[in-house]
C-alpha cells in the first residue's frame, strides 16, 4: 500500500484516534523561546513615542505567534552596536551559558540584524536566531 495523498492521511487519521483514546491528557509542547529587545543610544530617536516596554511586548506577541512559549524577555541597552554581534563579548557569552541551561531553542533580537552578526550568534548560542523581520517573515510565510 502506497502512502500518498488521501491514505496518507486517513492513516495519519486512523493513528491519531487510537492515540487519542489511549491517552486522555495531552500535554502541548512548544519550543522555548527568548525575546530581547535591543535599544542603541546612538540611533535613538527623540520623535519615537513608544516606550520600551511596549516595542518589547509587541515584540513577545509577535513571537508567540509562531507557536513558541516565550520564557524570558528583557530590555538590553547598549551604548554602541557590536559589528560582529550587535551585543559586547561579556554579555553574549553570560546569554549563551543561559541559554544552554534554560534549553532555549529560539531567540528573537527585536533589531535589525546583518547576516553575519545572526551567523555569529547563533554559532556562540547554538539556537537559532531571529530579528524582527525575520520573525515577521516566518509569520506570513
Amino acid at each position: 500500500m502506497s502512502i500518498d495523498g488521501l491514505g496518507f492521511w486517513l492513516f495519519n487519521l486512523g493513528m491519531v484516534e487510537k492515540l487519542d483514546k489511549s491517552f486522555q491528557d495531552w500535554t502541548v509542547w512548544l519550543p522555548r523561546a527568548v525575546v530581547l529587545h535591543v535599544e542603541i543610544e546612538e540611533n535613538k530617536c527623540s520623535a519615537d513615542l513608544r516606550s520600551s516596554e511596549d516595542k518589547l511586548t509587541e515584540a513577545v506577541k509577535l513571537m508567540e505567534s509562531l507557536q513558541v512559549d516565550v520564557v524570558f524577555s528583557d530590555i538590553i541597552k547598549l551604548s554602541k552596536r557590536n559589528p560582529h554581534t550587535v551585543l559586547g563579548k561579556g554579555k553574549t557569552e553570560e546569554f549563551a551559558i543561559n541559554f544552554a541551561e534554560q534549553k532555549i531553542e529560539a531567540v528573537m533580537i527585536n533589531a535589525s540584524l546583518s547576516p553575519s552578526q545572526q551567523r555569529n550568534l547563533e554559532k556562540v548560542w547554538e539556537v537559532k536566531v531571529l530579528d524582527r523581520t525575520g520573525v515577521i517573515l516566518e509569520i506570513f510565510g
